[in-house]
């Protein structure tokens, strides 16, 4: 009994590690369609630094990345070309963000609401 459990625990393990670099290697595919586009409108394109880490993150966290992924941008493949503040079409159009100042005494604010 306990042996036919290790194995579909096994079985059950592979499959994931499968279907994460399935992830990595589509995500990838779209990445580098991201890169070539936002290059040939003279965009800025962030080097590889770490590409075994990479994948390894991408086989073992990829359903966190795709649900994340699907929650922010609506595809589990997301790029800088899918977001909607860094577009290809608008790669300068980042989407500014005002944080109010806090109303709570900080080291930062020592008399809020001055």
């Amino acid at each position: 009994m306990i042996r036919k459990m290790g194995a579909a625990l096994v079985l059950a393990g592979l499959i994931y590690l499968a279907l994460g670099l399935a992830f990595h290697i589509k995500w990838k595919a779209e990445l580098r369609a991201c890169r070539e586009a936002r290059r040939a409108q003279g965009a800025f394109v962030e080097p590889e630094v770490f590409p075994v880490l990479g994948v390894f993150f991408d086989m073992t966290a990829w359903p966190v990345y795709a649900w994340a992924n699907i929650y922010h941008h609506g595809t589990p493949f997301a790029t800088p070309c899918t977001h909607s503040e860094a577009r290809v079409d608008a790669p300068h159009a980042a989407a500014r963000t005002v944080i109010p100042p806090s109303p709570y005494r900080t080291a930062c604010n020592p008399r809020p609401g001055r």
